[in-house]
């Protein structure tokens, strides 16, 4: 069904607009083939962050120029298309995002946690016992 590039942005919608400062900005990453973009839902979600103030920048990966429905997103809310081969281009987007006002980031992931310290130190000394074993405990009768 390939990707789905307005449900995407829908959530990327939903959690910026949980923060109440800084500026909004999705940077999208794609071929810009989407299964659920077509019948006007692109102008529908390019409404949605348009209200929201959420711009839109796309970065274009495959050959050939952008579907119109990318274009329409981006264009309407203020956003560009690039080309992922266009050195300049992207270092446009890089300075549009210096540019922008900084916000704090919540971690919302979970943190890995290592809990191997107590199995290696019992691991070691079962091999100290047991090469000790080995060269102070052998009984050699002559």
């Amino acid at each position: 069904g390939g990707t789905k590039i307005g449900l995407a942005l829908e959530e990327c919608m939903k959690l910026l607009v949980e923060r109440e400062e800084g500026d909004r900005l999705i940077i999208l990453l794609s071929d810009g083939y989407s299964a659920d973009l077509g019948g006007g839902k692109d102008n529908e979600i390019a409404n949605k962050l348009l209200a929201n103030n959420i711009a839109t920048y796309a970065i274009h990966i495959a050959p050939g120029s952008p579907p119109p429905q990318l274009l329409t997103i981006t264009n309407r809310t203020g956003g560009e298309v690039f080309a992922a081969g266009d050195p300049l281009a992207l270092k446009a987007i890089f300075n549009k995002i210096d540019q922008m006002q900084k916000t704090q980031i919540e971690r919302v992931g979970a943190e890995s946690m290592d809990f191997f310290k107590p199995f290696v130190l019992i691991g070691t000394a079962i091999t100290t016992i047991f090469l000790i074993s080995l060269f102070g405990l052998r009984y050699t009768p002559w």
